[in-house]
């Protein structure tokens, strides 16, 4: 990840959600992100293929490491997808009022 899209990343305010403080008194920070925000450790597995993808990409250079890559995937799914969360559980607490409203006491 270079470091405009470093920037881009810490200063996205639709990334603010990802900068995570886990509960114990454990705080790491990421290097390449100039230890700028907190981490938490998740441990994934990924089909072969995906990984061997995101393998080529980082030894092309778009990307530092493969948790780079995937920390900018991340980013970016959570940006496209914040709207359509935040739709759903507005709908979701209406739902619940209604069924509120409605209720015999």
């Amino acid at each position: 990840m270079s470091e405009s899209e470093q920037d881009n990343l810490r200063n996205d305010p639709d990334c603010q959600g990802l900068r995570i403080k886990p509960t114990n008194d454990k705080l790491k920070s990421n290097d390449s992100l100039k230890g700028t925000m907190l981490m938490k450790t998740l441990s994934i597995d990924l089909p072969d293929k995906l990984a061997a993808e995101i393998d080529a990409y980082v030894k092309a250079g778009f990307f530092h490491s493969e948790p780079d890559a995937v920390l900018a995937a991340m980013s970016e799914f959570v940006r496209r997808n914040r709207m359509d969360l935040m739709e759903r559980f507005a709908r979701e607490d209406i739902e619940w009022a209604k069924r509120e409203a409605l209720a015999p006491e």
